[in-house]
């Protein structure tokens, strides 16, 4: 509610005294869980800000975190044809800061990928060489809830929301004019992408020219 929008008191149809909906018309399960979440401290964290629109603040930082592992095989195949095989394994992981202790939320982003080259010279002026790679990519977003507190539905009695736990949590509650309530979320997610590529081409040398003939395949799923 804003002072040009005043909370509406649906019994009466006139705003409530103050702006304040008084203690006594709200649920006793919905009272405590403003005031301690799910154990965790108030939900509703007491104003510590006379800003409009931001009546609480906290420092907050995040936490990210990232390795990576590569390993490579070359192997030479006689006096023309060389050959070597890549792997590559990246691991990111994202934990932003959040100003309500009840939840967090965390990002995983996993990453691998192999490729494979064979190069053979037939002649000076002659030469082939072909690469094949596989690459797959995932970002896994989870929140502390899920899984965990059946916040919609086991605690604050709201029905018609999603019982399956990878769902649970709290739907998000837009205020006008103050910060958000909820989770923002609807279920973890975790799109993925996999590409495979093979690469192959001749290259001829004629003089002082290089001809070079070749092709690519690329295929991308999810």
């Amino acid at each position: 509610a804003t002072p040009d929008k005043p909370v509406i008191d649906p019994v009466t149809g006139l705003p409530f005294p103050g702006n304040v909906i008084p203690q006594n018309r709200i649920p006793d399960h919905l009272l405590d869980f403003l005031q301690h979440g799910i154990g965790k401290g108030p939900w509703v964290p007491v104003p510590n800000s006379d800003t409009p629109g931001q009546n609480y603040f906290v420092n907050v930082s995040n936490h990210f975190e990232a390795n990576q592992f590569i390993a490579r095989v070359d192997q030479k195949l006689g006096a023309a044809t060389f050959m070597y095989v890549r792997y590559a394994d990246n691991r990111a992981s994202l934990s932003p800061g959040n100003i309500n202790p009840n939840w967090s939320q965390s990002t995983t982003q996993p990453a691998k990928s192999i490729a494979a080259n064979v190069s053979h010279t037939f002649s000076p002026t002659l030469q082939w060489d072909t690469t094949a790679g596989f690459s797959m990519f995932s970002q896994n977003l989870i929140y502390s809830t899920n899984g965990k507190y059946d916040i919609m539905n086991g605690i604050l009695h709201i029905n018609g929301y999603p019982t399956a736990p990878e769902t649970w949590g709290v739907v998000g509650l837009v205020l006008t004019g103050y910060s958000d309530l909820g989770e923002l979320y609807s279920s973890p997610t975790n799109p993925q992408s996999n590409l495979l590529e093979i690469r192959s081409g001749l290259t001829k040398i004629i003089g002082q020219h290089s001809l070079k003939f070749g092709g690519q395949f690329n295929r991308n799923y999810d």
